[in-house]
């Protein structure tokens, strides 16, 4: 998950491109669970799509990645939405209709909370 986090596009390609020989599935390892999720329910596609790394989040879904809410309840397009990444809010609405139900379910949160957290009163004021 780290990778995802910081950006690392090759090192999460290449940790999702072998698997563990040592029966560890950690999105630390090599081989790793594209949809392993911390403690508080999130995974790499949450990182990413909070982040705005757009090709990390291609990446992910390429190998699988499934979006799922966090413990928060936030989708990874709410994520994305909320902090103005309308790139990933499109790959992820384009992958079917359980994410964009996701994404119109947690719209109106989004944006009040997107528009607080990244001081854009624009997003905040079209709510």
């Amino acid at each position: 998950m780290k990778a995802a986090w910081k950006g690392h596009v090759a090192v999460v390609r290449l940790l999702l491109s072998e698997r563990p020989s040592d029966g560890i599935d950690d999105l630390d390892s090599p081989g790793a669970d594209v949809n392993k999720a911390n403690r508080d329910a999130a995974t790499a596609l949450h990182f990413a799509a909070d982040k705005g790394y757009t090709e990390i989040v291609e990446v992910l879904l390429s190998a699988g990645a499934r979006e799922s809410a966090d413990k928060k309840g936030f989708f990874p397009v709410a994520l994305a939405q909320a902090k103005g990444h309308s790139a990933i809010v499109e790959i992820l609405q384009l992958r079917g209709p359980a994410a964009a139900a996701s994404a119109v379910g947690q719209e109106q949160h989004g944006r009040i909370h997107g528009g607080a957290v990244a001081s854009d009163a624009g997003s905040v004021s079209h709510v």
